[in-house]
């Protein structure tokens, strides 16, 4: 939830992980692959109903998420 609140991680609007490229600078450590970066892609489980609304995900997308 923090990685997500502070830009590191987003959602896309096609409900996929996408990571910083901030963390390229950390990638040696293991706990940066390990807690961020093999997910990069990977869908989002979604909720039967109340799926997360696109305009939200776009809006944290090009407000938040650090590049």
């Amino acid at each position: 939830d923090k990685a997500f609140d502070k830009g590191f991680i987003t959602v896309t609007t096609d409900y996929k992980v996408k990571v910083s490229k901030h963390f390229d600078a950390f990638q040696p450590q293991n706990n940066i692959e390990d807690f961020f970066l093999k997910y990069e892609g990977y869908a989002i489980n979604l909720p039967e109903k109340f799926f997360p609304k696109k305009e939200f995900l776009e809006y944290h997308y090009e407000e938040v998420f650090k590049k």
